[in-house]
């Protein structure tokens, strides 16, 4: 029934399986949880973007990588934020530029220098290569999207190619590295 009130009215092939929504939102996750302890000093800050699929549909994907990416000696914050992606896709792009302006502003403020991680590949694109493109504030746009790296890429780069920890779930970074190819 969903499915054919979404196709008549939203334009989605009712063939196609509706997703699911999680029992909890990976921000809600985030704000409950006690912080992994770091030995020592943390080997530097990240900003993970937190998209509408880690947030909404996959969260289980955006905890793997904060304890994972913990285990391995960084402080850990999350963005939630749209992409713009959709917009773009749609062709809004006077939407998408203005969002996209305010996103930017609010990643900087958030993020200082740290780098800014995406786990969703089409979401890393639509921030690294689409909206800046689209943006009048060029230096902004190329300054964020400097700084926007698969999550993937962060660990090895930072970590000097050493192997990182076993997360407390017992995920390896190779597991979480097949979980966001899929």
């Amino acid at each position: 029934m969903a499915a054919l009130a979404a196709a008549k009215n939203l334009g989605v092939n009712a063939n196609r399986p509706l997703p699911t929504f999680a029992s909890q939102r990976l921000s809600q996750w985030f704000a409950r949880r006690e912080p992994a302890a770091i030995n020592g000093a943390a080997i530097g800050r990240v900003l993970l973007f937190n998209d509408t699929y880690l947030e909404h549909f996959q969260p289980q994907i955006g905890r793997a990588a904060i304890e994972l990416l913990e285990a391995a000696g960084y402080a850990v914050d999350l963005a939630l934020r749209e992409s713009q992606g959709s917009a773009i896709s749609q062709g809004d792009l006077e939407r998408a530029k203005r969002q996209g302006t305010h996103l930017f502003t609010l990643l900087d403020q958030l993020s200082g220098n740290s780098p800014i991680l995406v786990c969703e590949p089409s979401c890393a694109t639509a921030l690294a290569e689409d909206l800046p493109d689209l943006m009048d504030d060029e230096y902004l746009g190329q300054r964020l999207a400097g700084r926007m790296q698969m999550l993937e890429s962060l660990p090895r780069e930072r970590t000097g190619n050493r192997s990182l920890p076993t997360s407390s779930k017992g995920t390896r970074p190779n597991q979480i590295e097949t979980v966001f190819r899929s």
